[in-house]
């Protein structure tokens, strides 16, 4: 490295204020050349990894676009699925209710019969107990008529 004033140079001599002042500046824009270069870099570096983060993120976003995508599709036919087969359900219902309806009407219709006969043979008991009924009380009032016409000796 060659000084900058025309000084000879003696390794042996004490270094003098200038001499240091000189090597101050020489560092200074050393470090002041290597912080450039390193801003420069470390902007690049930015640059670079914005331009990248830039990308992953529209990427990021087209999947997740495509997910939102495919999850509302999917909603879609899981609701219709799940109206076919309410609708469906609906139907067996109404085939199993039909089906009980006409396995109970041949019942109903016997039992109607059954309770008729019921009611006949009820009316035709009544009757014949109302018919006893009036001639015992007939038979009473005979004998009460006798015995108050007759009273028995005492």
């Amino acid at each position: 490295m060659k000084p900058r004033y025309n000084k000879v140079v003696d390794n042996h001599s004490p270094a003098t204020k200038a001499d240091l002042t000189a090597v101050e500046q020489r560092l200074d824009a050393k470090i002041d050349a290597v912080e450039q270069r390193l801003d420069a870099k470390i902007d690049a570096v930015g640059q670079r990894l914005d331009t990248k983060i830039d990308a992953v993120e529209k990427r990021l976003d087209t999947k997740i676009d495509a997910v939102e995508k495919q999850v509302r599709d999917t909603e879609e036919r899981l609701s219709e699925k799940l109206r076919d087969t309410e609708e469906r359900l609906s139907e067996q219902m109404r085939d199993m209710q039909t089906e009980l309806l006409k396995a109970f009407l041949p019942w109903q219709e016997q039992i109607r019969t059954q309770c008729r006969e019921h009611e006949a043979h009820t009316e035709i008991s009544i009757t014949a107990i109302r018919s006893r009924v009036e001639i015992l009380e007939r038979r009473l009032f005979e004998i009460e008529k006798r015995l108050l016409m007759n009273p028995p000796a005492a």
